[in-house]
């Protein structure tokens, strides 16, 4: 039955055959109403339902119209969905970021990783492309389409869905400097990480030279430089800046808590005027660091502590970096990450 049939014409098989569609206006304000509802032909109904139903039970978080997006069909389909049935998730951070955290994710054992503000889950299909068993978390779903994935959808801000020592990795690209509390945040990547595991975390790197010296010059480091626009915007989209930068002296200290410690630190790409002034600025740096944490601290213990922040501090890969990778291992004796 189409739109230009009248209803007695379901009454009078003759009528179907003697009249011609009538054509119906539709008001502009509708159109996209029906370009919503779309529905995919019978056919690629059924390819869904079924893929679907195969997926696990403990699968959690999936979402079915994202199931219905990705769904390959027929080139000969054409219901609506076939500009984004090869869409493919994405990274949501700098160009090469990722890249920097995979070199150093893939050198690490195969077992259990969690993906802490996966986005659309573009790091989580690498790792489970690289054998891990991989599921991703965030606190939006509607911006994940990876099904072949469990998701859980979490605020990363409170209490996290998962059970203690649940995961072999953690991994967390470009959250740190997103949420409200660092030190929440770091405690709940160390509940859920087992022991001898991994933690491997990326923020912008606000111990540059440069970004030193645009603290110095303008009051504002890179990893926020400028201020937050906050006028006409939702909640959700001021929590997509950088509200909370996370220097690293705060990060070595609310991972050393919870009995982690920082093994490595790596970076996207070097800066360019950073690398130049390493060279001219390091013994200044050096004296001035050594000073402030060695010379200035009496006890044995605390002077040990700082001499590992110093080392990292000063690491030329710190001094240099855009965006600083960490990666932090938990000791099996909390108490022996603070001597």
């Amino acid at each position: 039955m189409g739109l230009g049939k009248e209803s007695g014409d379901i009454l009078n098989p003759e009528s179907k055959q003697s009249e011609k569609p009538r054509q119906v206006s539709i008001p502009p304000s509708s159109i996209h109403l029906l370009k919503k509802k779309k529905m995919p032909p019978r056919g690629a109904r059924k390819n869904i339902f079924m893929s679907i139903t195969q997926l696990p039970k403990s699968t959690p978080g999936v979402l079915l119209r994202q199931t219905r997006i990705i769904e390959k069909r027929s080139p000969n389909d054409d219901d609506g969905f076939a500009a984004i049935e090869n869409r493919t998730p994405k990274p949501l951070t700098i160009p090469g970021l990722h890249e920097a955290v995979q070199k150093v994710v893939a050198k690490l054992p195969r077992g259990s990783l969690l993906d802490v503000g996966a986005g659309q889950g573009a790091f989580s299909l690498w790792a489970q492309q690289q054998n891990f068993t991989v599921t991703a978390t965030d606190v939006d779903s509607n911006n994940y389409f990876t099904p072949t994935i469990p998701f859980q959808q979490a605020d990363l801000g409170g209490h996290w869905p998962f059970a203690d020592a649940s995961f072999d990795i953690v991994v967390s690209i470009e959250v740190l400097e997103h949420v409200e509390n660092h030190y929440h945040f770091l405690r709940e990547c160390c509940r859920v990480c087992k022991p001898g595991g991994r933690i491997v975390l990326s923020t912008p790197n606000c111990h540059s030279i440069e970004s030193r010296l645009n603290y110095f010059l303008t009051g504002f480091d890179d990893c926020a430089p400028q201020p937050i626009d906050h006028k006409n915007r939702t909640l959700g989209s001021i929590y997509m800046e950088h509200i909370h930068p996370a220097p690293l002296p705060i990060i070595e200290f609310g991972l050393r808590r919870c009995g982690f410690e920082i093994e490595q630190v790596t970076y996207n790409r070097r800066r360019r005027l950073a690398t130049a002034l390493l060279p001219i600025l390091y013994p200044f740096l050096w004296w001035r660091t050594f000073r402030h944490l060695i010379l200035r601290e009496h006890d044995a213990d605390s002077r040990k502590r700082n001499r590992n922040l110093m080392r990292l501090l000063l690491d030329p890969k710190m001094l240099t970096g855009r965006i600083a990778v960490f990666t932090c291992r938990k000791v099996v004796d909390p108490a022996s990450a603070d001597q």
